[in-house]
């Protein structure tokens, strides 16, 4: 009997409370705060250079002009309709991953259309060292993303 309790109890430490705050380390969500980052002071960025992880410097408040669909943005609609688009090991370099809240992703486009996305840059890589799980593209990328606050359509002329 003393061994089971003994092996009881350190499992029994490891179990989280249920008042225990794990908010850093279960990532459900992020986005970009509009009052410190919008469309009005982000410094715009090529795609391609959003889309190489670096480059930009994490935590700046940048704007992307390219196509919009789901979970990321893409440098061309093309990309945007492969299947599995937001998971693909196939597009790594050409895509972004985007955060935000309900409000922006209610406006998510069905089909890739070309938008504006002001947000924060970041990495999955880097942003979130600490979490056990990080949901939404994180879960399946380790590339850049934007925190989003605000978008803002644009014309298929504009992305570049």
């Amino acid at each position: 009997m003393f061994l089971v309790i003994g092996l009881a109890a350190p499992l029994l430490a490891q179990t989280p409370s249920a008042k225990e705050d794990l908010s850093d380390q279960i990532i459900t969500g992020a986005w970009g705060d509009p009052t410190k980052c919008d469309l009005t002071n982000a410094s715009p960025i090529p795609f391609m250079d959003a889309a190489r992880d670096g480059g930009a410097a994490s935590g700046a408040c940048v704007s992307v002009t390219a196509y919009w669909k789901g979970g990321a943005i893409y440098a061309n609609a093309a990309d945007a309709n492969i299947a599995k688009s937001v998971v693909t090991s196939k597009l790594v370099g050409r895509r972004v991953g985007i955060y935000a809240n309900e409000r922006i992703f209610d406006k998510a486009p069905r089909h890739p259309t070309p938008f504006t996305v002001a947000g924060t840059y970041a990495s999955c890589k880097t942003e979130w060292p600490g979490a056990m799980m990080v949901l939404g593209y994180c879960h399946f990328s380790d590339g850049p993303f934007l925190k989003v606050s605000q978008t803002r359509a644009a014309r298929r002329r504009d992305v570049r």
